[in-house]
């Protein structure tokens, strides 16, 4: 990995890590490592260690055969606390190993790399889904906590998954900011934990050990106690970043395939007294750089579209700082607003007569037949006045859901008719 060499003098085994050079514009400002960085992922190696002898002993002493259900009703053996959803998958094609970036066992999200436990339903997710883009988005969060950890001294607070990709709030001191211009170093770094292939590590801690790996971050400390309920919880580990989290995770950040930075911004952490301000990163990735290509594509399209701009190009309206949120249209502007008007309210009196129609008639005990009566030949007129007055009626008889029939050139010949 790149950013190894500013590591080697902590004395510590970095697994998985290149030699390589990562040149910046200022070696100078590479920063140097805080000293907890590398104390917490000591703790982190020696519970890990224990935790693989454990897990190792219990299928030695007393392997336990489990039986696992797959999609399409097929069923396998497996060893409970040895087999892995991933195993599986390379049992059925290394097509679906390869694109599996989590699991659902017993419809609980679960990491592929996670030894099965009991008897159990496995279903594999992709990116296709829903829940495959918050896992690959989620992991993403976390290379790029780890990120700004190496290169900022940035002590972490939350990286969850969005509806349309991820970010990070760290916090940096009460005057450092993140600023737009370090956000292609940030992202490069992040690539470089990418190439790197990292595995994420799930590691069962109990609530003292938490204590002890987050001594030196207060945003950790003050979740472990407000949302950590049980006995454990879990970390996982990835390169040189442990971080709290439930997971599931991606096997390794290789999985990664294409990822870019987007904004940065401020937040608030609002649980203690005093609110502190946090630095927010945000970005998106996808499983290869394809996708990202069409989205990026797609956004560029959006942008073109986007009503600020319109708005702002066409002369249509503005906003202005002393009432953020409100319109102020100008006369282009005004002048397309009555036009929507005009139609929402034509088809909305249409449906007001046609309602009072129905109520009334309910309680007389009258039934009743409508009929679209349209232009008669002896019209007065634009022809295309009279179409959008017909589609006006349609579409309003259509929504007031009772049966219509359609009698052409029935209309009077200044306009087209609904009647009974």
């Amino acid at each position: 990995m790149g950013v190894c060499l500013r590591w080697r003098g902590l004395g510590l085994p970095l697994p998985g890590f290149r030699r390589c050079e990562l040149h910046t514009v200022h070696e100078a400002s590479v920063p140097t490592p805080p000293h907890w960085l590398a104390e917490r992922l000591g703790l982190f190696e020696e519970l890990w260690t224990a935790q693989v002898k454990r897990l190792a002993s219990m299928t030695q002493k007393k392997p336990r055969a489990i039986k696992i259900s797959l999609p399409e009703g097929q069923k396998v053996d497996a060893v409970a606390w040895n087999t892995t959803p991933y195993q599986l998958a390379q049992q059925i094609s290394s097509t679906l190993a390869d694109s599996a970036v989590a699991a659902e066992v017993n419809g609980e999200l679960y990491d592929l790399e996670r030894p099965l436990e009991t008897d159990c339903h496995v279903r594999f997710l992709t990116f296709d889904s829903p829940e495959g883009k918050s896992v690959l988005w989620h992991s993403s969060a976390h290379v790029l906590g780890a990120a700004a950890e190496q290169q900022m001294g940035a002590v972490l607070c939350r990286g969850p998954s969005t509806e349309s990709g991820f970010y990070h709030d760290f916090f940096l001191g009460k005057e450092r900011t993140v600023r737009s211009s370090e956000l292609p170093l940030l992202e490069r770094i992040c690539q470089e934990i990418i190439a790197a292939a990292q595995p994420f590590r799930r590691l069962e801690v109990s609530r003292d050990q938490l204590r002890q790996l987050f001594k030196d971050n207060h945003f950790k400390l003050h979740v472990i106690e407000e949302k950590v309920t049980g006995p454990t919880a879990t970390v996982y580990g990835c390169g040189m970043s442990v971080d709290l989290c439930r997971g599931p995770h991606l096997r390794h950040t290789g999985q990664i395939g294409a990822l870019k930075l987007l904004t940065n911004s401020s937040a608030l952490w609002r649980s203690s007294a005093a609110p502190e301000t946090l630095q927010r990163v945000s970005g998106i990735s996808f499983p290869n750089t394809e996708l990202l290509r069409d989205w990026e594509a797609q956004r560029e399209e959006a942008e073109l579209r986007d009503h600020r701009r319109i708005g702002k190009e066409q002369e249509l309206f503005f906003f202005h700082e002393l009432s953020p949120g409100s319109c102020f249209f100008l006369p282009r502007g005004t002048r397309v607003y009555n036009a929507l008007v005009t139609f929402i309210r034509l088809e909305a009196e249409i449906r007001g007569c046609l309602d009072f129609l129905r109520s009334v008639y309910a309680v007389l005990g009258f039934s009743f037949h409508l009929a679209l009566s349209t232009r008669p030949s002896g019209f007065l007129g634009e022809p295309h006045l009279w179409d959008q007055a017909e589609q006006v009626l349609q579409q309003a008889l259509e929504e007031f859901g009772e049966p219509w029939d359609l009698n052409p050139g029935d209309g009077a010949f200044y306009g087209p008719k609904a009647s009974w």
